[in-house]
């Protein structure tokens, strides 16, 4: 026996049930282009120009070169004067393998830092073959997995490093932008390469929503900074702190998939969500095991009354796994299915002690024949009066059925009602199942 009719005046479907709970991410796996709100300021097409307010006619000692050739360059406002580290302009300028910076201060006005001389023809071998020059801007590094010198043919990884409190907002191969990486594999290197990577200072101190939405039967459990929370629900995470979540699918359930910010990560069993700057919302989905050989329609409605153990097989002995949804019912065994969603109290332990209630609550009349297979019409006839028992059973009002009089309305309101076949039709196992899972999702205050 099952305690349903609460949970199911209040609870939506279980196929169908959305809880707030919170499932783990990296911060790296979900972030894209449009998550990065500034990135409009970093790439493409920028001239170097004046700074608001400069006046020309005020530092007529002020070397200013052309600077034609970075039409094609790359802008970066988080950056310092090399000179005196005053926040200021920082131009980027990409030709082929070669990087140039040059930085507009509000006091040294155009600062060229002096550039490491490349070696002459006769002196590259000492270096190896080839180069992978690289450049950052501030809040991050880039390192290699192997520092000796680059042979013909060699391969290296690149590996693209945020400082606390950073993020990589681009990065660049050649002057070709391949986006926001944290690694990338450089095989038979037979040219000089560069390697320029952006930064960008996140807000350490923001408090992250972290939104999930759950569908089927299962919990998450996390850890908080390494000690247990038990079960999450949606809550706000820093930047410093570390959440891992388990994703624990119910029996007969399975994680199907995992989405975070709308990227797909598969049907994860657990994930860590850390050096977190932005909202989350994250929507796991479990997968009802289908226990029934026979069954491949009304999914959601069987797997309702399934799990909550309101119809069973019909076999007692033979082909026990088969639901036969097809079968006619009767009166008797729609009373009892219907009893068995009302029997919060868990005493009615057989389907005739089921009918008996039925009788006596007057959801049938004494002299109903049981054993006669209703129309749709009649069951609906009955479907009424058990709503309106369980109205007074439980002191709450269907919100949907307010005023509702007519066996017909009841019917057109939980999908019971066909014009053609209404008045003729018999209800089958299947049509039961989909009315239990109708009423289950019925409003009621």
């Amino acid at each position: 026996m099952k305690n349903t009719m609460k949970k199911i005046l209040t609870l939506v479907l279980a196929g169908l049930m959305a809880a707030a709970a919170v499932v783990s991410v990296s911060a790296g796996n979900v972030l894209t282009d449009k998550d990065l709100a500034n990135q409009g300021d970093l790439t493409g097409g920028y001239i170097i120009g004046w700074y608001p307010g400069w006046k020309p006619e005020s530092h007529p000692n002020w070397w200013y070169p052309s600077f034609g050739d970075l039409e094609d360059g790359i802008l970066n406002k988080d950056a310092k004067c090399p000179t005196c580290s005053r926040a200021c302009y920082q131009y980027v300028n990409i030709t082929g393998s070669n990087v140039g910076f040059i930085y507009l201060c509000t006091v040294h006005g155009i600062v060229t830092p002096t550039l490491p001389v490349p070696p002459a023809e006769d002196e590259k071998p000492a270096y190896g073959d080839y180069e992978i020059r690289t450049s950052t801007t501030r809040g991050g590094q880039i390192t290699f997995n192997n520092n000796d010198p680059i042979q013909k043919y060699d391969s290296r990884t690149v590996y693209i490093t945020p400082d606390y409190g950073y993020i990589c907002v681009g990065v660049y191969l050649d002057g070709r932008y391949v986006g926001v990486v944290d690694k990338l594999q450089l095989k038979y290197i037979c040219a000089d390469h560069s390697v320029v990577a952006f930064f960008e200072a996140v807000n350490t101190k923001r408090d992250n929503a972290v939104i999930v939405e759950t569908t089927g039967n299962g919990t998450v459990t996390g850890k908080l900074n390494g000690k247990n929370a038990g079960e999450i629900g949606t809550t706000a995470i820093k930047y410093k702190d570390t959440l891992t979540l388990k994703f624990n699918a119910s029996k007969n359930y399975t994680v199907e998939s995992v989405r975070i910010n709308g990227v797909e990560m598969g049907p994860l069993a657990s994930y860590t969500l850390e050096k977190l700057y932005y909202d989350v919302k994250i929507e796991v989905s479990y997968k009802w095991n289908n226990p029934w050989v026979d069954v491949d329609t009304h999914l959601t409605a069987v797997e309702y009354v399934t799990e909550n153990g309101i119809m069973g097989s019909p076999n007692q002995f033979m082909n026990t796994d088969e639901f036969q949804g097809e079968k006619k019912v009767n009166n008797y065994l729609l009373c009892a299915f219907l009893a068995e969603m009302a029997d919060e109290a868990d005493v009615l332990d057989t389907n005739k002690e089921r009918a008996e209630w039925a009788k006596k609550m007057g959801v049938v009349d004494e002299n109903t024949n049981m054993s006669m297979r209703p129309t749709y019409a009649e069951a609906a006839e009955i479907v009424m009066n058990f709503l309106r028992v369980v109205e007074k059973e439980w002191d709450i009002t269907f919100t949907d059925l307010k005023g509702v009089t007519d066996a017909k309305e009841v019917a057109k309101e939980i999908g019971l009602y066909n014009a053609k076949t209404y008045e003729t039709g018999r209800p089958c196992r299947y049509d039961v199942a989909e009315i239990c899972c109708a009423i289950a999702q019925l409003d009621a205050e």
